[in-house]
């Protein structure tokens, strides 16, 4: 397995792939059998947050310390 990091650049943000990469993973997941997603993101990366929430995930209130910061979990039902 591929352990590298894939990200959109900057320059690309607002263009859709980012939501075309999470569509694309989400149905993956959906055809494995799987009927629900769980993320976590840093708590004060409101951009991904923004993100997560404007493609269906619900904020789950749980919170956990990490890497010195905190994160956040949200879920989405498939």
């Amino acid at each position: 397995m591929d352990a590298t990091i894939r990200k959109v650049q900057p320059g690309n943000w607002g263009k859709g792939y980012g939501r075309s990469m999470m569509e694309r993973v989400l149905e993956d997941i959906k055809a494995q059998g799987f009927n629900e997603v769980y993320l976590w993101v840093f708590t004060e990366n409101h951009r991904a947050r923004h993100f997560y929430e404007s493609n269906g995930f619900a904020c789950t209130e749980k919170i956990q310390p990490a890497l010195g910061a905190e994160e956040i979990c949200y879920e989405k039902k498939l």
